[in-house]
């Protein structure tokens, strides 16, 4: 638990440093919502053009065409930057071996095909199918989990070959439409979708150096590793390996391996299954994969051989397997290995160098998120960001662990004036501890009381800039600039308890022995605990406003939001946004997972047990107001709002549409004018709610008079009392 004392001794700390301005300080340059809705993101990077360049992709918004767009750019080692080519979607950025050329799928007006593109930005076809096929959340599409805007796709993955001599590619193609009335099973799927998908193949081709093609297989969109993966191929001397998931009937997925002869063609089954479908595991120096075993302080780094043998590397503070890590690779010589990995404390994307002797990070306050080697790992272009650090262009020395700053991604942001943050974690009830971070309001003044937000989305808080997955459509940095304490944390890691990793495991497979009461508190009321102790030693010190504090989360934050605003009375409003799970509406969508957390049907006796944490059947409860922002107009969020307004407290839901009457918005905004009116509401309620004002970012000014009369019937922190018999009223 973090004490009193230490609290009290950063914010006083800050406090001083905020008062000694001097004439020579300059002048501060402000965060501005439409700054977090252009916040660039780094997709791809190469070093190249004999390590004198760095090629990179970032996408981000345009507000004044309201799209997002991608942008290929080249920097040399000196800074200097060009811009190469502009498109709805630049994805897949790769070297061709032999040449100076790259390769990148692109939208070019043709929907998404491959193509070579040049060191001057001219781009020539390599690979394309006609017609390309809708994805995304729009009609007559494969339905996507990524979540951006609606798109053509022809080629959806490649892959060359390290000679350069073989190409892989994935086309997506549509089926026929067979028209015919579906029966039982073949429905279910289709619950709870706005949208029916279209019906469509991954089909795998081969080319070689002739230019000529086969075909070696064909993939049903349900197998997610061809979908996105493009088969997650991995190259041998004379043949090449993928893999597939095959889903049974019952929704259980079974994942397999096969090799084609790269000669012949032949495609054979092989024995035995990916160790990791959707992220291979990292190789060693000794060629062996890279695991960590145990849980807590006790957990160990091992390189294990194909033998069997494990070898020690000691202690592991981090995590191997985050999908949003840099990446892996191993030298040509085989004798190093540089992994990207997320910290567990003060969570950040780190690089571990391991070597036949030793594992160390290369250490570094803010998180790399993208990365590319030479093949020595001598030297590598990074994308290097933190909370409080505009993404930048870095090259990286493992061996010297030697750092040079290249050029900034975007000059608009890096020129903001960093807020103050601060790394913290909290030791909740259980005995669990949670990280994360305190922004603290621009002009801090100590001795003074702030309002207070909790933003929270699973384990998303860590070091990157204005990330879109843990403050969604709520704008953590406008609110430090109101004069908010914003608090970013995240849920208590399963990687520090064999018990808590248990818990996590049956909430996803659905199997397990764990009753609901503890399933329940351990990754719900756990997090709760965890945002409780927090506000409580803000409180404590005088830094926050006990009656004056809020919580919003979207998805997950959406869930803890729900419970929390019913099962803890730390909290006087919330926002929740583009969730309804816990919702009873949703059993027969859910019926694995809720199982694992209800132990049941909620039309039986295991009722009870939703009634313990579902929002609309515990809307008397709730403590304050509850904003829900929605991208789908989900059937369990309107019963949670109708639930509210039914027990008279303040409630409003918004949806917001997609860029087309054929299309939805997605779960992370892509819309940009979506985006900036969202977290516009999202200021306008809780300034309303937790300090009694009107928000000049108000996007739908008349919408006041409905929260003044909600205001009028709400008797707010009145009803507390009656709620909490002590500081909390959590399990």
């Amino acid at each position: 638990m973090i004490g009193r004392i230490s609290i009290a001794a950063a914010a006083l700390a800050y406090g001083s440093a905020a008062v000694g301005s001097s004439t020579s300080v300059p002048p501060v340059k402000h965060w501005s919502i439409d700054d977090i809705a252009t916040t660039p993101v780094v997709t791809d990077i190469l070093l190249t053009n004999g390590r004198q360049s760095i090629a990179y992709v970032v996408r981000a918004a345009d507000v004044a065409q309201n799209a997002m767009v991608s942008t290929l750019w080249i920097a040399d080692i000196n800074g200097r930057k060009r811009r190469l080519l502009r498109s709805s979607s630049i994805e897949q950025l790769r070297k061709i071996p032999g040449s100076s050329d790259w390769s990148v799928l692109a939208d070019l007006g043709a929907g998404i095909q491959l193509y070579r593109v040049t060191t001057k930005g001219r781009a020539t076809p390599i690979a394309a199918h006609d017609p390309a096929v809708g994805f995304g959340n729009s009609d007559h599409s494969v339905h996507s989990i990524i979540y951006d805007a609606p798109k053509k796709i022809g080629i959806s993955s490649y892959g060359w070959s390290p000679d350069g001599r073989w190409l892989w590619y994935a086309v997506l193609k549509e089926m026929p439409d067979k028209r015919e009335v579906r029966f039982d099973e073949a429905i279910t799927p289709e619950f709870n979708v706005r949208r029916p998908p279209i019906d469509a193949e991954v089909e795998y081709h081969l080319r070689d150096q002739e230019g000529q093609d086969r075909i070696i297989a064909r993939r049903p969109v349900s197998d997610r590793i061809a979908l996105y993966f493009g088969g997650n191929i991995s190259w041998g001397p004379s043949a090449l390996r993928y893999e597939m998931e095959n889903v049974a009937k019952d929704g259980q997925s079974r994942f397999v391996s096969a090799s084609v002869d790269l000669a012949s063609g032949v495609t054979k089954d092989l024995p035995d299954p990916p160790s990791s479908p959707f992220l291979p595991p990292p190789v060693g120096p000794r060629g062996g994969r890279l695991i960590t075993v145990g849980f807590g302080q006790s957990r160990q780094l091992f390189e294990e051989l194909e033998s069997g043998r494990r070898i020690a590397y000691g202690r592991a503070g981090f995590l191997l397997d985050d999908l949003r890590a840099a990446g892996s690779w191993r030298s040509v010589d085989g004798r190093m290995s540089l992994i990207g990995v997320r910290t567990i404390n003060r969570p950040r994307y780190a690089l571990l160098r391991v070597d036949e002797h030793s594992a160390r990070l290369i250490d570094d306050p803010n998180s790399f998120t993208k990365c590319d080697f030479a093949a020595d790992l001598s030297v590598g272009a990074c994308v290097r960001e933190g909370l409080a650090k505009a993404p930048e262009l870095v090259l990286v020395r493992p061996k010297e662990r030697r750092i040079t700053v290249i050029a900034p991604v975007s000059e608009r942001h890096s020129a903001i004036t960093p807020l103050r943050i601060t790394a913290k974690e909290w030791t909740n009830k259980l005995g669990y501890f949670a990280s994360g971070f305190v922004v603290w309001p621009r002009d801090y003044v100590a001795g003074r009381r702030y309002p207070a937000i909790v933003i929270t989305h699973g384990s998303d808080a860590d070091e990157r800039f204005a990330r879109q997955d843990i403050q969604w459509n709520y704008p953590a940095q406008i609110f430090a600039e109101e004069g908010y304490v914003v608090l970013l944390i995240n849920d208590p890691a399963p990687s520090q308890s064999s018990l808590l990793s248990k818990a996590y495991e049956q909430w996803s497979t659905g199997t397990g022995n764990l009753v609901p009461d503890e399933m329940q508190k351990l990754i719900w009321f756990n997090s709760i605990y965890s945002y409780e102790v927090a506000i409580q030693n803000l409180v404590a010190v005088g830094i926050v406003d006990p009656k004056r504090v809020g919580i919003a989360g979207f998805s997950r934050g959406a869930q803890l939001a729900d419970v929390a605003i019913t099962r803890s009375c730390v909290f006087s409003a919330a926002s929740s946004g583009d969730g309804s799970y816990l919702e009873p509406y949703a059993y027969s969508w859910m019926q694995q997972s809720y199982n694992a957390i209800f132990g049941g049907s909620p039309f039986g006796p295991a009722l009870s047990k939703y009634k313990e944490i579902s929002l609309s059947l515990r809307a008397n409860d709730a403590s304050g107001p509850v904003l829900r922002q929605l991208a789908t107009p989900l059937a369990g969020a309107i019963d949670i709002y109708r639930a509210l307004r039914a027990a008279d407290v303040p409630s409003q839901v918004s949806f917001y549409p997609g860029e087309s009457p054929i299309s939805d918005e997605t779960h992370l905004f892509h819309v940009p004018t979506n985006r900036i009116e969202a977290m516009g509401e999202n200021l306008a309620w809780f300034d309303f709610w937790l300090r009694g004002r009107r928000s000049a970012e108000m996007p739908f000014p008349a919408r006041y008079a409905t929260w003044d009369a909600m205001a009028r019937s709400w008797p707010g922190q009145a009803l507390k009392p009656n709620h909490c018999s002590s500081p909390t009223r959590s399990q």
